[in-house]
């Protein structure tokens, strides 16, 4: 059933070569992405960069505005400020370049994790390893100073270390999977749903004795679990919370199945094309189909073990389920291609074996030739889009940059007048709807302006009157005001003016700069 179009490159010398050269596409399309403008930034990014800069100059865990570092885990922000201490490197930079070399690690142990499935079948291997490299969400991220590239390598790696687990049963397999998890959890803390799928993954898929299964469960949650609570162990005694504050949710639960839905089939299948009635199709035909695989016993003549498919689609459920939860009852950004990247690969791997499984039900209607050629053109429709996609996104992050690093940020006249104008930081504080932006783009410190709900002061602030003869605190200060940037919780200009007296100083095509100075 092997194809000829992949005949040389499937042998068993060869595919390693090839998933070596997988990567280092991957790394060259990330660095050809972001050459000239470097890394995609977004205010996280600005926090990892001015996290990473505090602990390589003062040793000290706070951001631009000397918050300590409590709503994200360390791992990222760490990485960064060591590399960046070895090679005597600012972060920015070193973000870039560590994100390209993660993202070619993702594409090469995804590979390995397709060829331990696809061990009759090399071909989907080889198709599932291209789509990795051509995937519209781990480029997408990889792309971007973020944290999901490294929580994604450690995540796959659970997922071949949990194979070879199932497989052998082994003390050193399950040390491996339990210290990628910990990882993965000090990355991103939505990592804990990764100890839920290994807990149930070991006690129900696992055939080893169950005295050992209770004494391997015992150690996954020794390792797993004991340095996220070190951590939030320090995050209660710096902020007297384990997580940070946390707004409420704004999207109810099926406003987030949706948002869910939405964007993995926009990773396959053009957004235009990917319309309701469709996502309805797939939700029926997909459980009917894996139910037509469990019963016909086509996972054993394609030599795929049930138990290991189990755990793919465990992994799925338990990684999608958490966040969605999360993002119904706490304040998250929208559900998109950011938070749901780290199931792209197992999402993928399971389409792959869900088409080589449904041609199996009915390859007794074709003859071996059709079947071969009907596969090849089901995988090239499957890695068209994201191909293309892909393709033309990194070469518009090539010409325009992203996020705070793109061209309009570049040449934004605000910016240009604040980083001419040093003396502004001299002679009074400075306050701004984008102090993360002020801190990246011009290095210089500033407070954010006052929001509803938590801010810089010692109370909560739900009306503006409340911050009457408070703000600002030093009695005089600027306000940089940046027209594009829209944060909702943000008091707008002329509700700041019922509390403190505001002099419009310099006005710009993309902002204002204002002197402020607080009323009795």
């Amino acid at each position: 059933m092997k194809s000829n179009l992949f005949g040389v490159l499937s042998s068993r010398h060869d595919h390693k070569f090839y998933l070596v050269i997988c990567a280092i596409c991957g790394v060259l399309l990330v660095l050809f992405s972001t050459n000239h403008y470097g890394s995609g930034l977004s205010p996280d990014s600005v926090k990892y960069i001015a996290i990473a800069r505090n602990i390589i100059s003062n040793t000290k865990i706070v951001s631009y505005n000397d918050a300590p570092l409590i709503t994200q885990p360390p791992i990222y922000p760490f990485f960064l400020a060591s590399i960046g201490r070895v090679f005597v490197a600012d972060p920015l930079p070193v973000a870039r370049i560590l994100n390209a070399i993660i993202f070619g690690f993702i594409i090469y142990c995804a590979g390995l994790l397709n060829f331990r499935f696809f061990t009759s079948f090399r071909a989907f291997a080889l198709a599932g390893t291209t789509g990795v490299l051509f995937s519209i969400p781990l480029f997408g991220v990889s792309t971007m100073a973020w944290s999901e590239p490294l929580f994604i390598l450690f995540t796959v790696l659970s997922l071949i270390f949990m194979s070879s687990y199932l497989e052998n049963n082994s003390m050193t397999s399950l040390i491996l999977i339990a210290s990628s998890i910990a990882l993965a959890v000090l990355t991103r803390y939505i990592g804990v749903s990764l100890i839920f799928w290994a807990v149930f993954s070991i006690l129900f898929f696992s055939h080893n004795r169950l005295n050992n299964k209770i004494l391997h469960l015992f150690l996954l949650m020794i390792i797993t679990i004991c340095p996220l609570a070190i951590w939030l162990a320090r995050n209660h005694m710096v902020s007297g919370t384990l997580f940070g504050y946390r707004a409420s949710s704004q999207f109810t639960m099926c406003q987030n199945l949706n948002f869910t839905l939405n964007t993995i089939t926009s990773w396959y299948i053009h957004p235009l094309v990917a319309q309701r009635y469709l996502i309805i199709m797939i939700l029926i035909a997909l459980p009917i189909l894996l139910l037509s695989v469990y019963r016909n016993g086509i996972l054993h003549k394609l030599n795929i073990a049930s138990k290991q498919l189990n755990v793919i689609i465990l992994f799925v459920l338990a990684y999608t389920s958490l966040l969605v939860i999360s993002s119904t009852t706490t304040a998250y950004d929208k559900i998109d291609y950011r938070l749901l990247s780290p199931v792209y690969i197992p999402i993928t791997l399971l389409l792959l074996i869900l088409l080589l499984a449904s041609i199996e039900l009915y390859r007794h209607y074709f003859s071996i030739g059709n079947t071969n050629r009907l596969l090849i053109i089901a995988v090239a429709i499957l890695l068209l889009y994201p191909f293309r996609a892909v393709v033309l996104d990194a070469v518009k992050m090539a010409q325009d940059g992203r996020g705070y690093s793109h061209y309009s940020w570049k040449n934004s006249p605000t910016i240009q007048y604040i980083c001419k104008q040093r003396l502004l930081q001299s002679e009074y504080m400075i306050y701004s709807n984008g102090p993360d932006v002020v801190y990246i783009m011009a290095n210089l410190k500033c407070k954010l302006s006052p929001a509803i709900g938590k801010t810089t002061f010692s109370s909560q602030v739900n009306n503006i009157l409340e911050l009457r003869g408070r703000w600002p605190q030093e009695n005089k200060a600027y306000l940089i005001w940046f027209d594009r940037i829209q944060r909702k919780n943000l008091f707008p200009i002329h509700q700041l003016k019922t509390i403190a007296t505001i002099i419009e100083s310099k006005c710009f095509e993309d902002g204002e700069i204002y002197f402020i100075s607080s009323k009795k």
